[in-house]
């Protein structure tokens, strides 16, 4: 392909330039809930004089990057496989995918010139990949479906007001059918409430129903379903556990007939499930495992709610796909509340990860970059008055609903409480002794659940970022469960260098197994030694790269 470099570094935009630097882009991400937006700019290395920019968008939630894919997809793109889902415009001047949280966008400062496809891929390489959020494709009809249809709409769905974060899918036939995720059953109640009150107020279509529909009709026969006219055709909606189901289009018998399609693959399921709770009140008992606030007017959860990871979701909506990530094994919630202020709530997020690295994982992929450190468990922070921590298996977030400072020395309290109780069973994170000790850069040891730096055969990776000379490297490790599994895995990295890049230097010393592999510009230097896989990754210089991991192989014993 085309060789080309970086001219810059990368830029966060700044918020006032946002809209002149994004252009239409801009509008359309701040109808998805745009946070950030970041900038790279390439030139093409053909005498050309081409150049092309990456934009990287944080849409805060996996649903709302995709929203915003699919909504900046024209129509006869190609697929393009990065990410979890990607598109090449053609002539293939623009492109986009999106994975997390993050929505990546390439453009072409030529119509003339078409982008390097290995440089989407570089970018998504350094995502972390996450599922498809709430699995919601699976819960709308399979019949049917037009192509390419699957969005996901962040507000005023349908033109209902009251109707947000919806994911819907067209059928042939007109008709559109969608899921809304509540926080629980009363409140997948109540978002139908305010549908059909926001429905009744509006005049109905042209040549529309008459006046016996007119008003929402309860159709007992067949399940709790609601048919009523909005401006724009026609509604039929449901509530089954804690979501929303609909249809909607300008034809009823088909709007009607997809919607009980709906209930009867979803419904039945959906209202038996039981998500487990319980009485807890201040009782101590044994099922409850959140502590007294030890806050004068502040009393315990008075229930007590347990997901697991199948339903996880029905919680945290999105978030969940992170957790999965780090194979969460369950997560018990609940609301600590002010005897005389209703409005004054802690509400505390218990999440068991099954192992100490996942829990500390899973901490430091969600670490607010302005946290303030405290003393709390194994490691914690505080950002704006909710407090995080991590111990043994356990991950805690303790979330007050105001920002006063009075709440926030309960939040603290609270957190102190259960930190308390929960069991030192030993921290087992045994990269940060295996890492160099030298240069390390301050805060940045972490740790990869799966899919390391791309790689879906890479999984339990630590890194450390390190100060080599002024250039920041990135150190990695991971131990298998022997040395013919640590080599398996290193002739893994070698094909991959192969098949999508180049091997550019292998040790001399052919006793010790290190290689270089330069894909797309980017290079990773990789070393098997013992039970260790380890070496550099991500680096923009090869000799740097080359020194930093051959020092670190010198260095570390084998196992």
């Amino acid at each position: 392909g085309v060789p080309w470099r970086a001219t810059g570094e990368a830029e966060a935009i700044p918020e006032d330039d946002l809209s002149a630097d994004l252009g239409a882009l801009y509008s359309d991400a701040r109808a998805f809930g745009l946070r950030a937006a970041y900038r790279r700019r390439y030139a093409m290395g053909d005498d050309s004089g081409a150049t092309f920019a990456i934009l990287v968008c944080d849409m805060v939630e996996p649903e709302q990057a995709f929203g915003l894919w699919h909504a900046r997809r024209p129509e006869g793109t190609a697929e393009l496989n990065v990410g979890q889902d990607g598109w090449v415009a053609s002539p293939a001047t623009r492109a986009a995918s999106w994975d997390g949280r993050y929505y990546t966008e390439l453009r072409s400062s030529s119509e003339s010139a078409e982008l390097p496809a290995a440089a989407a891929g570089m970018i998504a390489s350094m995502q972390l990949h996450y599922g498809k959020p709430l699995d919601a494709e699976d819960m709308l009809p399979p019949q049917g479906r037009v192509p390419q249809s699957f969005r996901y709409i962040h507000r005023s769905a349908f033109g209902i007001e009251s109707l947000d974060r919806v994911f819907a899918i067209d059928l042939v036939g007109g008709v559109t059918a969608w899921v809304a995720e509540a926080e629980s059953a009363s409140g997948a109640a109540q978002i139908i409430e305010l549908i059909n009150a926001e429905a009744a107020a509006q005049e109905p279509a042209e040549g529309g129903y008459g006046e016996s529909e007119a008003t929402p009709v309860e159709d007992s026969t067949d399940g709790p379903l609601t048919v009523l006219p909005t401006s724009g055709g026609v509604m039929a909606v449901f509530a089954a556990g804690p979501r929303v189901y609909g249809a909607y289009g300008s034809d009823r018998t088909g709007v009607v007939a997809t919607a009980m399609s709906t209930y009867a693959m979803q419904a039945p399921a959906e209202v038996g499930v039981v998500i487990g709770v319980m009485s807890a009140g201040e009782s101590g008992a044994d099922d409850n495992p959140f502590p007294k606030p030890g806050a004068e007017g502040w009393h315990a959860p008075r229930e007590v709610s347990h997901f697991t990871p199948d339903n996880l979701y029905a919680k945290i909506n999105g978030r969940a796909a992170a957790y999965l990530q780090f194979s969460v094994a369950g997560m018990a919630f609940g609301t600590y509340y002010h005897q005389s202020d209703g409005d004054r709530t802690i509400d505390v997020y218990w999440y068991d990860m099954g192992e100490p690295t996942k829990a500390f994982g899973i901490y430091r992929f969600e670490e607010a970059h302005d946290a303030n450190p405290v003393a709390i468990g194994t490691d914690g922070y505080e950002v704006g008055g909710a407090v995080f921590f991590w111990k043994s298996e356990s991950y805690v977030q303790v979330l007050p609903s105001g920002a006063s400072e009075t709440d926030a020395a309960v939040a603290m309290g609270i957190a102190e409480r259960i930190a308390e109780q929960i069991s030192d069973t030993g921290q087992d994170l045994w990269a940060m002794s295996t890492l160099p000790a030298a240069r390390r850069i301050e805060n940045s040891f972490a740790y990869v659940a799966r899919d390391a730096f791309g790689q879906d055969f890479l999984n339990d990776v630590f890194t450390f970022d390190y100060d080599v000379d002024g250039d920041r490297v990135t150190l990695f490790i991971h131990r298998a469960e022997d040395e013919s599994a640590s080599q398996s895995l290193f002739e893994e990295y070698q094909r991959f260098f192969e098949r999508y890049g180049r091997v550019v230097w292998r040790d001399a010393d052919a006793s010790r197994r290190i290689v270089a592999g330069d894909v797309s510009g980017i290079v990773d230097v990789v070393f098997a030694k013992g039970r260790y896989l380890g070496g550099v990754a991500g680096s923009e210089d090869a000799e740097v790269a080359k020194h930093a991991a051959t020092a670190f192989f010198d260095e570390l014993a084998s196992p």
